[in-house]
Formats: structure tokens, sequence, C-alpha cells
């Protein structure tokens, strides 16, 4: 039984984090929206590249977690003529860890004056931390 303990122990320590631990609660953390394999799991987000004024449109962000985790809230900020929409994942909130899950976060946003307009989506990169990526739109 020592020997099992020791494995288990030195498992958790090796891990970069615990994936799922039942007396630890869920956290909320960025949520994937670039994998690691870029064909399987590309960056998907869909932005109109031209919108009316004052007429709403729907930005959508494809994210990726393991069966351990599950779709966090969607952060959106609309301002004149810049959107950021930021997403989240819950981390840790299953055992069933073996699966790949996606999950769709959608937005609707709004610009009142015509002209050049940005939507910036945050996220995260399983290879490069931290990402922001500005899409442009043309407001009619």
């Amino acid at each position: 039984m020592k020997a099992l303990t020791a494995t288990l122990a030195f498992g958790l320590l090796a891990c970069e984090r615990v994936v799922y631990a039942p007396w630890a609660e869920p956290y909320e953390a960025l949520a994937i929206i670039e994998g690691v394999d870029p064909v399987e799991y590309p960056v998907a987000v869909e932005v109109p590249p031209n919108v009316r004024r004052g007429e709403r449109f729907t930005v959508s962000v494809r994210t990726y977690v393991d069966g351990c985790d599950a779709k966090g809230r969607t952060q959106a900020e609309n301002r004149e003529t810049r959107a950021r929409i930021v997403v989240y994942s819950l981390i840790g909130v299953s055992a069933n860890c073996t699966i790949t899950r996606v999950y769709e976060h959608a937005t609707e946003f709004k610009f009142d004056e015509a002209g050049a307009a940005s939507v910036t989506v945050v996220g995260r990169s399983e290879t490069r931390g931290i990402v922001e990526n500005t899409y442009p739109v043309i407001v009619r």
C-alpha cells in the first residue's frame, strides 16, 4: 500500500495541473481556442466581415476542453467601433477526462457608427499561452 500511495503522490506532483480533484472546487480559466494540432483543433471564430449600422450581429467562438472541464462564461464588451469577447472554461468539474469536448460561445454585438470596426477574441492557445485575435469589420 505504501508503494501505491507513493506512486499516486509522485504522479500528482509530476502533473502540470490536477485536472480533476474531487476535494477541490472547479475554477475558471481562459478557454482554449487554439489546440496543439491546428488541423484537428483549428481556431474557429465566426465574425461577419460586413455588418449594417445599428443592427445586431453574432460572433461565435469555438472552444476545446478535455472531459474534466466544461463551458464557462462569455464576457463581452462593445464600445463604439470596437468589440471584445473573452471566453472561459470551468476547470475540474468532472472525472470523465478521456474525451475532448467542443463548445460554442456566441455573443451579439452592434455598431452604431459606419466605417471600420473590429472584434477582438481573447482565449488561450495550448502552445502559445494567451492569444488575442482581432478581426476587421466594415460597418455600412
